[in-house]
């Protein structure tokens, strides 16, 4: 499925929408079922999540519901902060958080932080786990590619998942995450035509 003049018209060089990236997800995760790792990759829905226009409690239960329903290893999250769009990838049997952003932000600028911990913490609760043995959720920040300027954050997330579903990774994330230089004209240009 190519997506060049559909992304043509709706990019431009202006910062990527969330129903773009919607139709994105869609593309990436019909990637994941030619990739056969369907089964390990669930994608939340970036408008859901978003703590514009929604309650907490709403995004909480929408994530513990994916989390039980879909029951994937690793769920990728776009996520829309302050104008800025960041790579969230839960690994919730594991009570990790993975956060790729392209400006390198640290993960207590994060306001969707306490509904994750709520939700990984209901999750462990609801899988049977003992009190005893629940882990407290743990957020990673890799050294990701670094964005030069103010558009790029989208191009950088969807890179981020490409990289991931290519490489079937699901845990050393330092690994595959390690190299901190912008990312080439020519790769923004890839992704728009791919």
């Amino acid at each position: 499925m190519r997506f060049y003049y559909f992304v043509r018209l709706l990019f431009g060089n202006d910062l990527l929408s969330t129903t773009v990236l919607q139709v994105l997800n869609l593309y990436l995760h019909h990637l994941c079922i030619e990739r056969r790792n369907a089964t390990i990759y669930g994608f939340l829905d970036p408008v859901i999540i978003q703590s514009v226009g929604n309650k907490s409690e709403e995004v909480q239960k929408y994530l513990i519901e994916m989390f039980e329903k879909v029951g994937k290893e690793v769920y990728l999250a776009p996520y829309l902060h302050k104008g800025h769009w960041q790579l969230l990838v839960i690994v919730p049997d594991r009570s990790l958080v993975v956060l790729l952003c392209s400006l390198h932000k640290k993960a207590n600028t994060l306001s969707i932080k306490n509904i994750l911990e709520a939700s990984l913490e209901a999750h462990s609760r609801l899988q049977g786990v003992p009190s005893v043995f629940r882990k407290n959720m743990q957020i990673i920040t890799p050294n990701c590619r670094r964005q030069l300027s103010r558009y790029e954050c989208g191009y950088y997330v969807l890179k981020h998942i490409h990289t991931i579903i290519c490489t079937n990774i699901t845990e050393s994330w330092n690994k595959i995450f390690n190299d901190s230089s912008p990312m080439e004209d020519t790769d923004i240009e890839d992704i728009r035509r791919n």
